[in-house]
């Protein structure tokens, strides 16, 4: 059965249609150059680099793969082995004569990439070159077609590239949302003993009818960032639900003990209606708002850091660039879904924002993927 992520699709060969014959002369300098291209595309990576062997220690080692595989049927230790009839030429394998079976396992299975048909070496590359460096799909696309020599001639569909892309941005934003959901965000205070936060909602996408929104906590002190998609509800009840379950209450024995709540935890906010000081002074919160019809604030009092996280989000998603309420609503068949699929390029803002804090360099960017995608 062909792989529907095979060179053999008819995307691919729209792509690379054949060009008319020119005359000898003409193709034969054309192969020059061709050749020329090649070479000195592939002096750019090291092509050892792009063996097999090579690259399937490298999954092993991060832990991309199962580095060990136990048999399903008795419980022992697989044997790693060549077969040439798998994608990887690797299997893990298991024969027993007491109890009888003879037991393979793909070395892809339970990895993020075990349903991706595509080679190893072009997979290795998606991944480590495209994906760490934001390189688009048609980028990726064309990247990898001018480096064919190194996959041994073998190239990936556009369709493929965009399933990896998908698949990993899924994977960053489901590891994000379980740290978020372990540790509440407030446990590191200010000189002056609070912790103080920043919070805002901002528009995705939207059209005459509806409009898909994102909330959004920033904590000053640690610059820790939190985004939610919220869809179209910025209701009090849906954002403090956020609020509770991301910032922690602080207790203070120095405050005005007449406070229902005593708290040290400030958040700053614009004057939308769902932030009501006493609202939030009822959940343990103190909240100071800033009317942005009439200042921006001083000092301390401002909301700069939210207002700017939504710049940057928007640009590290070109804002969003091809994303619509159609285009979701084909794709996405509940809000669930909808929320995923916006969080998903949310959270693909946020990976490529702590790249851009910390300054990492090809080598830290690699290392920060490998956390978010191994098993």
């Amino acid at each position: 059965m062909e792989d529907e992520y095979s060179q053999n699709d008819e995307e691919f060969k729209k792509i690379n249609k054949n060009e008319p014959e020119e005359e000898n002369e003409e193709e034969e300098d054309g192969k020059e150059s061709d050749e020329e291209d090649e070479d000195e595309n592939i002096k750019l990576y090291n092509k050892q680099e792009f063996e097999l062997e090579n690259i399937i220690k490298f999954f092993f080692n991060k832990v991309i793969f199962e580095k060990v595989k136990f048999c399903p049927k008795c419980g022992n230790q697989m044997k790693l082995e060549n077969n040439k009839n798998y994608l990887d030429e690797k299997v893990w394998r298991c024969r027993s004569k007491i109890i009888v079976h003879d037991e393979k396992k793909n070395i892809r299975e339970n990895s993020l990439f075990e349903d991706v048909y595509i080679p190893l070496p072009i997979l290795y590359f998606l991944t480590i070159y495209c994906f760490t460096e934001k390189l688009s799909i048609e980028k990726a696309f064309i990247e990898i077609k001018d480096n064919k020599n190194l996959f041994g001639g073998k190239t990936c569909s556009m369709k493929g590239i965009t399933k990896v892309y998908s698949l990993i941005r899924t994977k960053i934003r489901t590891k994000m949302h379980t740290i978020w959901n372990k540790d509440l965000m407030g446990n590191n205070l200010s000189e002056n003993g609070y912790a103080v936060f920043e919070i805002d909602e901002s528009k995705i996408i939207g059209n005459n009818e509806i409009i898909y929104w994102m909330f959004g906590i920033i904590d000053r002190i640690t610059k820790e960032s939190r985004v939610y998609c919220i869809l179209n509800d910025r209701t009090a009840n849906n954002l403090m639900k956020i609020i509770q379950k991301n910032i922690a209450k602080n207790g203070n024995e120095d405050m005005d003990m007449d406070e229902e709540y005593v708290t040290n935890t400030r958040i700053y906010s614009d004057c939308f209606a769902s932030y009501q000081p006493n609202t939030f002074r009822q959940k343990g919160y103190i909240l100071k708002r800033v009317n942005h019809s009439v200042w921006f604030g001083y000092g301390n009092f401002h909301t700069n850091n939210i207002e700017g996280l939504w710049s940057q989000i928007k640009r590290l998603t070109n804002n969003f660039s091809g994303i619509t309420i159609g285009s979701i609503s084909e794709k996405c068949h509940n809000d669930k879904e909808k929320k995923n699929y916006l969080d998903n390029w949310i959270c693909y803002a946020l990976y490529f924002r702590e790249i851009e804090q910390k300054k990492l360099s090809r080598k830290g960017k690699i290392n920060l993927l490998i956390n978010y995608i191994k098993i």
